[in-house]
């Protein structure tokens, strides 16, 4: 039986966490680039995991619109 609260979740409230590597082939770059931009500030990587990370999928689209816009 699913919580109250993932019940009447909005599907638009839903931001899904993207693999690093995913997000760095989406970028254009390598992931050790991608991994330096988060070092920078420009792009925030969760720690899922011990061994995996990942970025929200509107934190991957702001960075990809903030690249563009240089």
């Amino acid at each position: 039986m699913p919580t109250p609260t993932t019940k009447n979740l909005p599907v638009t409230d839903v931001d899904p966490i993207l693999s690093v590597p995913y997000c760095a082939k989406a970028s254009d770059v390598s992931v050790s680039t991608y991994k330096r931009a988060a070092k920078r500030g420009e792009v925030q990587i969760l720690q899922i995991s011990p061994r995996r990370q990942g970025v929200r999928q509107s934190e991957h689209i702001r960075f990809i619109n903030s690249r563009r816009a240089r």
